[in-house]
């Protein structure tokens, strides 16, 4: 939206409906003639010093100001960003982590200590690592990643070459790569021998396959006959299915094929250690960390760029175990070559609850080496990321950058790595740099579908299991659906119990139909800020006995508050605000529930909403709301669903009390004349900035508007219409 320019005064002039967005870009790569991002934020910076005295009679905050000026950079419009920060994904994650912060501060939220899968630091602190007492083979290289430390830690570098400063965290690194990972016990685990049960041949014939690559590379060895371990885990086969061709998508859309048929989908079979069973997991010290978001990876993306990634062969693996009782209680046994037989690892297992941990913090602190030496990229837990705006810049950065991690001892799997590329896999999703999109393959897709329709099939006894593996994929699919965060609730609380069946609730019944009806419109969530992308705002409050109110700098909504709405929650009445706002944005009217077309000023755009409410700015984000149950679930769900609707990227920002007063003072008007009155006082008439495009805005012709009340008595007026 519009707003002033007060700077300059002139007679006022009615203007269309509706009040036209704001359009701001990208900063395009510095070239001869183009202004640096340096030189528009200092002209920005002038500009708003020429205006300061004006601005201080304007009752918007800066963001809402800058919005009205055409302000190219939009960065500016979030204060404290990073300037890193340009995908959607990575801006949600800058303003939760904001929002987190001050409400544990506050208390209003638990601080669960932990650590982010990034930070390497942060995981020793977090975790009591131990080593062992006498050195031990592996492939990573201690001496070099003593080295590559010394480049971006003064700490260790002033010490001296091939030493580091024992006080330092990279100290718990080099004696784990020196000495061996001794996973911390806080109790001796009870002594445990496992069930041998019947197995199929293919599972059989997986785990065969399996132990025989692990005794050929030395990642166990085989316990003589008469010896036995007083703890023994089982190890057993998780089978992950993928559709058998392609060709099957189209068919299984149009009903086809049906998408049970276990015929049409071919199975990876993965093998894992039972530690739960054997109850050594629940011995061990926990550590829960956070695994970075897909933004870290989008954040090095530039518009038009490229693309390229790398998978460790086997990354656990990589990882020596202590010489210790370690391996005594990690032992496990299986079927081999006829006989029931107990192997020792010597090497990090797939199933202890830790070793995600360690080795995140591995993989974070070769992601430091990796910039040390210039190179940008990310890593999620094995799986690398690099990009680059050009080509041959990423295949150049690609390829130093396999030597810098083959340096260490990261060993590839060649056949899975993917150069310079626009259509980048990653993680399961395809990263599409030419079209700036982030995309859900079509298998995944059908995957999805496939599960959430057997869930819906069986809503009254589904299986948990089901129910689990539906919630996983939905949940890495939240990444790409922005708004499918707030349909995913109901379904984890069902996947949770501990009963082998369940009866799914109304609202997870919602939820899966949520999915299930807008997944051939999963077109992809926007991966980065385009060249030109619509922007609209607007503020909103709500008063707890009165009523509620929001406007942008051109024209409001006001609302009081029905008797069935006046004892609910305070965050049901704030997001309650912004949903009225929202709809009344995209061309319903305001409290009457009917549809017209949207408009198209708001369609695919990006909608800043302002609050006071450090909660709701929270919620907004994040897309939780308390309980399942709670009318502010069901009113946050609602407008998520209207945003995917109408293609909207939806950013909710936390302003001072002080810059939210028009807001707060619509919320509180006992009657719609009072709100008229309010928001005419509050906004003089002014005309805008004719190099802003041409909004005018003449408030005192608001209070002479015809009224125009919907069901639950809720007004809308803006300047030339009402």
């Amino acid at each position: 939206m519009h707003l002033l320019h007060p700077a300059t005064e002139k007679p006022a002039t009615p203007s269309p409906p509706p009040p036209p967005a704001a359009v701001w870009s990208t900063p395009a790569p510095s070239s001869a003639g183009v202004p640096t991002r340096g030189q528009r934020a200092q002209h920005l910076a002038e500009q708003l010093r020429h205006n300061v005295a004006a601005r201080r009679t304007s009752h918007v905050p800066d963001v809402f100001w800058q919005l009205g000026t055409a302000v190219s950079d939009g960065r500016c419009l979030l204060p404290g960003q990073p300037s890193h920060a340009i995908s959607m994904a990575a801006i949600h994650q800058w303003q939760r982590k904001l929002m987190y912060e001050r409400l544990t501060q506050r208390g209003e939220l638990a601080d669960d200590g932990r650590p982010w899968a990034s930070d390497p630091a942060a995981i020793v602190r977090a975790y009591p690592m131990r080593w062992g007492t006498s050195p031990v083979k592996g492939p990573l290289r201690p001496r070099q990643w003593l080295e590559g430390h010394q480049l971006h830690c003064e700490r260790c570098a002033a010490v001296g070459a091939g030493r580091h400063d024992r006080g330092c965290y990279f100290d718990a690194i080099f004696n784990i790569l020196t000495y061996g990972w001794s996973v911390a016990f806080d109790a001796e685990p009870g002594a445990h021998e496992p069930r041998r049960p019947r197995i199929d041949k293919a599972h059989q014939a997986a785990l065969d396959k399996d132990i025989r690559k692990m005794l050929a590379h030395g990642w166990c060895t085989i316990m003589p006959r008469g010896t036995k371990s007083r703890v023994t885990s089982a190890r057993f086969v998780v089978d992950k299915q993928k559709l058998a061709s392609s060709h099957l998508i189209g068919a299984i859309y149009r009903g086809e094929v049906n998408p049970a048929d276990p015929t049409i989908w071919k199975v990876k079979h993965r093998v894992v250690v039972d530690l739960k069973a054997s109850g050594v997991n629940a011995a061990a010290s926990k550590v829960h960390i956070r695994m970075p978001p897909i933004g870290d990876a989008i954040q090095l993306c530039t518009t038009g760029g490229y693309g390229a990634v790398a998978d460790i062969a086997s990354g656990y693996y990589h990882v020596p175990l202590a010489d210790d009782v370690t391996r005594d209680w990690l032992t496990f046994e299986q079927l081999f070559d006829g006989e029931w037989r107990q192997f020792r690892p010597t090497r990090m297992s797939f199933g202890a609850h830790a070793s995600s941990a360690v080795f995140c913090m591995l993989s974070a602190e070769s992601r430091l080496i990796l910039a040390a030496h210039g190179i940008e990229a990310t890593v999620w837990v094995d799986d690398w990321f690099f990009a680059h705006p050009t080509k041959t810049g990423c295949e150049t950065a690609f390829k130093l950058g396999l030597q810098v991690l083959r340096g260490l001892g990261w060993t590839f799997n060649e056949s899975k790595l993917v150069h310079a590329t626009q259509q980048v896999p990653w993680l399961g999703w395809i990263v599409d740099l030419q079209r700036q999109r982030l995309v859900v393959p079509e298998t995944k897709r059908a995957r999805i579908m496939t599960l959430v329709q057997q869930c819906l099939q069986q809503r009254q006894q589904c299986p948990t299991a089901l129910l689990a593996t539906t919630f996983g994929l939905i949940s890495w699919a939240c990444w790409g659906v922005q708004a499918g965060r707030a349909f995913t609730v109901a379904i984890g609380i069902a996947a949770s119990r501990k009963s082998r069946h369940t009866r799914l609730s109304p609202l997870a019944v919602d939820d899966l139909e949520f999915w299930a009806r807008n997944q051939r419109q999963w077109s992809g969530s926007p991966l980065m800020l385009g060249d030109r992308i619509k922007t609209s705002a607007f503020l909103s409050d709500a008063s707890g006995d009165v009523g509620y109110g929001a406007h942008t700098g051109s024209w409001f909504i006001h609302g009081i508050w029905r008797r069935d709405q006046l004892d609910e929650s305070v965050p049901y009445k704030e997001l309650y605000a912004v949903k009225r706002m929202l709809q009344a944005m995209v061309g319903y009217r305001p409290g009457d529930g009917s549809r017209s077309t949207p408009a198209p000023a708001t369609r695919r755009s990006v909608v800043f909403v302002g609050t006071d409410a450090a909660g709701n700015c929270f919620r907004l984000n994040s897309g939780r709301a308390g309980r399942v149950n709670s009318r502010a679930l069901a009113t946050l769900r609602q407008i998520h669903e209207l945003t995917f609707q109408h293609r909207i990227s939806l950013i909710a920002l936390h302003i001072p009390r002080d810059c939210n007063l028009l807001a707060d003072e619509l919320s509180k008007a006992e009657s719609h004349v009072c709100a008229h009155h309010v928001f005419a006082r509050r906004v003089p008439a002014r005309a805008t900035d004719r190099a802003c495009g041409g909004c005018t805005l003449d408030a005192r012709r608001v209070a002479n508007k015809p009224k125009h009340a919907g069901q639950d008595g809720e007004r809308a007026a803006s300047h030339g219409q009402a």
